[in-house]
């Protein structure tokens, strides 16, 4: 997966219908999921943001190959 090109491929501000991620929680679940990456700064500037990554790290499912393979494809 290419790190500096983690455009998600999902839409809008729609969540992925399968595993009810947002576009930037699929992001950040990639970039967590990547061993070659050792450390994430997330901007935040506010509370419901905080509570979508914080929700995004408790979740423990994981992307699908497919779901990477989108993300390399579209991002």
């Amino acid at each position: 997966m290419n790190a500096k090109n983690l455009r998600c491929f999902c839409k809008g501000d729609a969540r992925d219908e399968k595993k009810g991620f947002t576009p930037e929680q699929t992001k950040l679940k990639a970039v967590w999921e990547n061993p070659h990456i050792a450390s994430v700064c997330s901007e935040m500037p506010n509370m419901a943001i905080l509570h979508a990554n914080v929700a995004a790290s408790l979740d423990q499912t994981e992307l699908s190959l497919r779901d990477k393979q989108l993300m390399d494809r579209y991002g």
